[in-house]
């Protein structure tokens, strides 16, 4: 702009409203941010990881790889969840009955941890008898036992012994003074129990403790 004298006078200087915004659109920014970020850390703090089944496994299913994931969950477990947090407490043990797709694996649906392959070609054989026979309720998953069926009444029969079979799983009481018992056996040993159907007692005797592999 020029003056009377043909002088010439600079311009004013522009508004700042434009840098005012620009500088509250920067800080909204960092806000939204540090606070998304908050919320990440949050969720991260409150979440833990666990191990589902991937598929539909049966009962007395030994656990291998294929069977397990690892996924998250909200929250913070405790002690008292019975949540397996940890891939080497999964692996090799069985499931104690059958789980669905996605079910979490908890310490209290499995047995105890088995060599490979020690599942294989093992029927499932569940008994009730008295408890007083079958270890008086101190059988532990995993123990490897002899089974004797001794005939009852005046049966001419002799005692028959199953030998070295694995104790799969104890029920506890299902009726006064009686306890349910699951052993895997391989075929030939379920024959010598069909054969003496309804006309023999069982008793348990434990060969050896459960051993971890």
């Amino acid at each position: 702009m020029s003056g009377d004298d043909g002088t010439v006078t600079p311009p004013p200087d522009p508004p700042r409203r434009r840098a005012v915004r620009g500088s509250v659109a920067v800080l909204v920014l960092t806000l939204v941010i540090a606070i998304l970020g908050a919320g990440y850390l949050w969720s991260g703090a409150n979440t833990t990881m666990v191990y589902v089944a991937t598929r539909d496994l049966p009962a007395y299913h030994q656990i291998g790889e294929l069977d397990v994931r690892r996924v998250p969950v909200r929250g913070r477990l405790g002690a008292s969840d019975a949540v397996i947090q940890h891939l080497d407490s999964v692996l090799g043990r069985y499931t104690l009955r059958s789980m669905r797709h996605d079910d979490t694996f908890r310490t209290d649906m499995l047995g105890p941890l088995l060599r490979r392959g020690a599942l294989a070609d093992l029927l499932v054989l569940t008994v009730t008898g008295r408890t007083e026979s079958t270890l008086g309720g101190a059988a532990a998953r995993g123990d490897r036992v002899d089974l004797v069926l001794a005939p009852r009444g005046q049966s001419n029969r002799r005692y028959s012994i199953v030998r070295d079979v694995l104790l799969i799983d104890t029920r506890g009481t299902v009726g006064y003074g009686k306890s349910s018992v699951s052993f895997g056996v391989t075929s030939e040993q379920e024959e010598v129990f069909a054969s003496v159907a309804g006309e023999a007692e069982l008793f348990v005797v434990r060969r050896a403790p459960y051993s971890r592999p």
